[in-house]
């Protein structure tokens, strides 16, 4: 645990810059798919975190974010899951990025999403 510390600690701007630029590509990215396919999405995100909400009014807190379609984020979870995604099976909870996460892996997952959201229009 130490060292890891000090190896984030050593890389931290780095680190933190590429976490930072995969959210911000995978979100604007599920943007993107969600307002092609007419889905009313809300996507949260801070750092190198997110979380899609199906609503078409902003998700500020827990009442707003019990608004959201819940049965659509069920079936974007288990198309998710059908493609090779796991994200966490709740809406109420985030998809959180890692260091370990390769170009090919955020490829993988914008396209999962793509068929995912395709699922969910249907």
């Amino acid at each position: 645990a130490i060292n890891s510390i000090k190896i984030i600690n050593k890389n931290k701007n780095k680190l933190y810059a590429k976490l930072e630029r995969n959210c911000e590509l995978l979100t604007s990215e599920i943007d993107d798919l969600a307002t092609d396919h007419k889905i009313p999405h809300q996507i949260n995100s801070i750092a190198s975190i997110f979380q899609v909400f199906f609503s078409s009014k902003p998700v500020t807190d827990y009442k707003t974010s019990k608004k959201a379609d819940g049965k659509k984020f069920n079936k974007l979870f288990a198309n998710l899951l059908k493609n090779g995604v796991f994200i966490a099976p709740s809406q109420f909870e985030s998809v959180f990025l890692s260091d370990a996460h390769t170009d090919a892996d955020i490829t993988k997952t914008l396209g999962a999403y793509g068929l995912s959201l395709k699922a969910v229009k249907h």
